[in-house]
């Protein structure tokens, strides 16, 4: 079963618990119509669609409002729960249907001249009064972790990049989904299966480099699905959107323009991610209204609003580079056959 396929039987398991049925009817054969192909043409499927946006609708609303109801404890049980696919293939995946080319957004600032942004130097001041019970410590402490990442001079070793996505990312995105479920919890898993996925890849070729797995997977004839650069590319993607959308956010809260957290999300998601996922961009676009505001995303990361705002403009600016590497593996080794996902650089 294709991962298109673990995904629809999920969200057939979550209308059942509300007492809703008969979205999706599985078919089996190959849409040549697609535009975007990651895995082999024979394990494609498509799905007859019996009804749309409407139950949909419903369906995330009906689970908007049990979320409110949720304990800590039943994150962590959500987020320690088994999941083959979960939104690696819902956020991330590549068995999209044809997109409406009004979704996709285009980067039509890409032609201007970019102010350079502040030096890492310049923020880490920032920090030096920070109460030593505050909470941002422990984002400050990714931020020191996805440094060490970027000063590897022959590239992103394994280990540390492991470390650091696994600590600033999860502590951005809890801050983010705390009490949205299900799409906390598989948004904890996918990011730790992908993150096995690479260490899988390196370990079974003996290096921990991941441009040179990458390259040895490719001349070994790995196969794709569940493979190390597969890992790659999915986490690339996703952080692209979460670049994008913290620097967003950041120039927002220093212009004090007042923009709202969800519309910045979504702003960050038409620029990178919606171009892969056809229909589930509508699941996506409904899981917005869930979205906190950003003076509950930044209290659940920090006691200090303007600490915990250049505590995320450095985490971004750290990160960036790291993300800039995996675009440059995945666009020298051809990892990216989506037609509509654009890379960008982050380093203006």
């Amino acid at each position: 079963m294709s991962g298109l396929a673990h995904v629809m039987s999920d969200l057939g398991e979550m209308l059942r618990s509300f007492g809703l049925s008969g979205v999706y009817e599985e078919r089996d054969h190959t849409d040549e119509s697609r535009d975007c192909v990651t895995e082999p043409a024979s394990e494609e499927k498509s799905y007859n669609r019996v009804q749309s946006a409407p139950l949909l609708k419903c369906m995330v609303e009906s689970l908007s409002n049990e979320s409110k109801n949720v304990s800590e404890s039943e994150v962590r049980t959500d987020v320690d729960s088994a999941h083959p696919h979960g939104l690696v293939e819902l956020i991330d995946g590549n068995d999209s249907e044809e997109f409406p080319e009004s979704f996709v957004t285009s980067d039509e600032s890409g032609d201007e001249d970019t102010p350079s942004r502040p030096a890492v130097s310049e923020l880490v001041g920032s920090f030096e009064e920070t109460a030593e019970d505050d909470r941002v410590w422990a984002l400050i402490d990714a931020i020191k972790l996805a440094g060490e990442v970027t000063a590897v001079e022959d590239g992103i070793e394994h280990d540390m990049f492991a470390t650091a996505t696994d600590d600033g990312f999860n502590k951005i995105m809890d801050a983010l989904l705390t009490g949205m479920m299900p799409a906390h919890g598989i948004v904890r898993r996918d990011t730790r299966a992908n993150l096995q996925k690479i260490a899988e890849g390196c370990r079974k070729i003996g290096i921990s480099n991941l441009r040179e797995m990458v390259e040895a997977e490719i001349a070994q004839s790995v196969e794709w699905s569940n493979s190390g650069r597969e890992a790659v590319l999915w986490l690339k993607r996703t952080l692209q959107f979460l670049c994008f959308a913290l620097r967003d956010f950041v120039k927002s809260e220093k212009e004090s323009s007042e923009r709202q957290l969800k519309h910045i999300i979504k702003d960050a998601y038409n620029r990178t991610l919606s171009g892969v996922h056809g229909f589930k961009a509508h699941a996506f676009r409904l899981f917005l209204k869930g979205v906190p505001p950003a003076s509950v995303f930044m209290s659940r990361l920090g006691d200090n609003p303007a600490v915990v705002v250049k505590a995320l403009e450095l985490w971004e600016k750290t990160y960036a580079p790291v993300v800039q590497q995996m675009a440059s593996i995945s666009r020298d080794f051809g990892l990216e056959e989506c037609k509509r996902m654009r890379d960008f650089d982050l380093l203006k």
